[in-house]
């Protein structure tokens, strides 16, 4: 009996003890959803980032950005990031979840509209003689919805009627003006109730062509002489040639710069004590004016001289010693000049000078081995083109023309071309071809082979027109203009004069086209007691002045 007690006193004790580690089921607590959103307002096309970092219990995030109810994102990352391509206020909804449930919150996403944004283009066929003229100005845009645009006549030179025009409408302007004079162009873009308004820094000068100075009505002073010309991008002109040097019974070289109306902007004068003249003009790839040439003081000697934009000197005026002369120049591949002109000891030379004006310690140079005496080198011409420099120049009765690569040296053999034209004195790089002047017009290759041939006239100077064609200008009996295809076959000719000019000599001497594809031509006039004025006319692309032209 006392075992059976011991036995069930310890099932007890066993059966008690068991039931002491029995513990409850685990609870899973509720997700609690939670976000910031930064930026909580921008403009569309931003992104912002969601931050649920403040969310707890969460195993799965689903986003629904733009409050249609569908998620966009569904993960397990706590920091997203979305972008807003449009504008509106948008609803964004967070629902988190684990296994006891889920649970959502939402906040408010401002997205505003983009301010309209423009800029105005370059004014497409500006300086128009011919009436009714179009005109355009393209926009870049974004985010706008018009372009309100304003175009107002400031000088009334030409007529009387005070014209105002305003429309909006399409965002590129493109209208025909039917008068005369320069006009001042406003616009406002509209877009997302935000405007802005923009003034074009060109303006809109619709003027007749004119000819820009005569022998009663002169550019600068009397006796002046116009030889070269290149044109700024501003659309002024920039001349030079000689000009008396006032109370020294001498000439100077003068460079004038000279805008669309025919006035003198600036002049200034350079050179020696007697007789100075130039022969070279290049603009510069910077936009800087240098020229050569040669001044007298007492003896001749190599002269460069360069301007900057605002004719400011660019460098002290150069004078080579050892030279008679430079005849032409051009830029090198390293962004020096390089000069051709004639030694003290009748040596033709091609020799580099630095970009300052400083002539090298040991400066490149070639020497030619040629009859220089012969023929009027003042004609010479000097051009670059990938690699090497082409040099040519009268000798004998016919014209030379030389290919030099850039460093060769003098003791390079390199023979010149002989082209068989009288005293050329046009060389200009067409379409990679080599366009030559003179007594008749040519085309030759790069190694100087003949292309083709004109002998119908001659020629004084020659340009590229805008249409890939070439005008020429020539004096016979008249200043006469051509343009003449790439085969030299003769598209239009417009003589302008009357031929009578018995004691007076009309010498053209210059001619470029423009960016709008009006025609330059510089030169002067010659009376027989040696008395000169230098003139500058322009033309429209056809070669047509007005009727009141008069020589």
């Amino acid at each position: 009996m006392k075992t059976q007690l011991s036995t069930l006193c310890m099932v007890t004790i066993l059966i008690s003890c068991s039931l002491d580690k029995i513990e409850a089921p685990s609870i899973t607590p509720s997700p609690v959803a939670c976000f910031t959103a930064h930026p909580q307002s921008c403009e569309m096309g931003c992104t912002v980032t969601f931050d649920a970092s403040c969310s707890k219990n969460v195993i799965d995030y689903k986003w629904d950005f733009d409050g249609d109810d569908v998620f966009d994102l569904i993960g397990r990352d706590s920091i997203v990031a979305h972008t807003y391509d449009v504008a509106d206020d948008y609803i964004v909804k967070l629902v988190v979840e684990n296994a006891a449930g889920s649970n959502q919150t939402s906040s408010n996403v401002l997205i505003n509209s983009a301010p309209p944004s423009f800029e105005l283009g370059q004014i497409v066929g500006n300086n128009c003689s011919d009436l009714p003229c179009n005109i355009k100005i393209e926009t870049t845009t974004e985010n706008v919805d018009s372009i309100q645009w304003i175009v107002t006549l400031e000088d009334t030179s030409y007529h009387n009627n005070v014209l105002s025009t305003t429309f909006i409408g399409n965002l590129d302007l493109d209208i025909a003006f039917t008068n005369h004079g320069t006009y001042t162009v406003s616009a406002t873009a509209f877009g997302a109730d935000t405007t802005i308004t923009q003034s074009s820094n060109d303006v809109i000068s619709l003027v007749p062509y004119t000819f820009m100075g005569s022998y009663d009505s002169k550019i600068g002073t009397n006796e002046d002489r116009f030889y070269l010309m290149e044109l700024d991008e501003n659309g002024d002109v920039i001349v030079t040639g000689w000009t008396p040097d006032i109370g020294s019974n001498a000439w100077d070289i003068g460079i004038w710069r000279i805008d669309n109306e025919g006035q003198v902007l600036n002049m200034e004068q350079t050179g020696g004590s007697k007789v100075d003249e130039p022969y070279g003009l290049i603009k510069s790839i910077n936009g800087d004016f240098i020229l050569s040439g040669f001044i007298d003081n007492p003896q001749t000697k190599g002269y460069v001289a360069g301007f900057d934009k605002s004719f400011v000197e660019k460098f002290n005026p150069v004078i080579i010693t050892t030279y008679k002369t430079v005849y032409d120049l051009t830029e090198d591949p390293d962004g020096n000049y390089v000069i051709f002109g004639a030694t003290n000891s009748d040596e033709l030379e091609l020799l580099e000078v630095k970009s300052n004006g400083v002539i090298f310690a040991n400066p490149w140079k070639f020497t030619f081995a040629a009859d220089k005496k012969l023929g009027y080198l003042s004609d010479s011409e000097l051009l670059y083109f990938e690699g090497s420099f082409y040099v040519m120049y009268f000798e004998r009765n016919n014209s030379s023309l030389y290919r030099i690569p850039f460093k060769a040296s003098s003791s390079t053999v390199v023979s010149p071309k002989i082209i068989n034209i009288s005293r050329a004195r046009v060389l200009r790089l067409m379409n990679k071809k080599l366009f030559v002047g003179g007594s008749n017009i040519l085309f030759v290759d790069l190694d100087g082979s003949e292309l083709a041939r004109n002998e119908n006239f001659s020629c004084e100077g020659a340009d590229l027109a805008l249409d890939g064609n070439i005008i020429t200008i020539s004096y016979e009996n008249s200043l006469t203009l051509r343009k003449v295809d790439q085969e030299l076959n003769v598209l239009w000719e417009k003589e302008i004069g009357d031929g009578i000019y018995t004691n007076l000599e009309l010498a053209p001497q210059d001619v470029r086209v423009g960016s709008d594809g009006s025609i330059y031509v510089c030169g002067y006039y010659a009376a027989e007691d040696f008395t000169s004025n230098g003139f500058l006319l322009r033309t429209d692309s056809n070669g047509n002045v007005l009727d009141n032209f008069d020589l």
